[in-house]
């Protein structure tokens, strides 16, 4: 068996990193394990930005980017809340969804669902 371990020094810190980084495990902008004051960590990339990319959340508990949930292009209230949707999708209740749910049309924006109102008109003779 060969063990691996780490070795801690080859962490960079401050100077060796890119600037939007606080610590690293290399040179590139991609490599980043801590954010420098006013990033934002993006876990899944290993990036630190200032702002997060369209199809992230901001959570500004753990100063970082997450990834929307399924088909959201936009979460602004939080990953598992679309704001948007892919292209091709409807949003629903904060859900993307391919097609109206049953008592609900779409909208001209082709964005948002209503629930439709049907009205009946009764006429009475006198």
């Amino acid at each position: 068996k060969m063990k691996v371990l780490m070795d801690l020094n080859e962490l960079a810190e401050g100077e060796n990193c890119h600037e939007s980084c606080a610590t690293c495990a290399g040179t590139t902008q991609d490599s980043c394990l801590t954010c420098a004051p006013g990033h934002l960590y993006m876990t899944d990339l290993g990036l630190c930005l200032q702002r997060c990319p369209d199809g992230y959340y901001e959570d500004q508990v753990s100063n970082s980017c997450i990834g929307c949930y399924g088909n959201c292009a936009s979460c602004p209230e939080h990953p598992s809340v679309c704001g948007s949707c892919d292209h091709h999708l409807i949003l629903f209740n904060g859900t993307c969804v391919t097609g109206c749910p049953k008592g609900t049309f779409e909208t001209d924006d082709y964005s948002i669902l209503i629930k439709g109102v049907a009205f009946r008109l009764i006429y009475i003779s006198f």
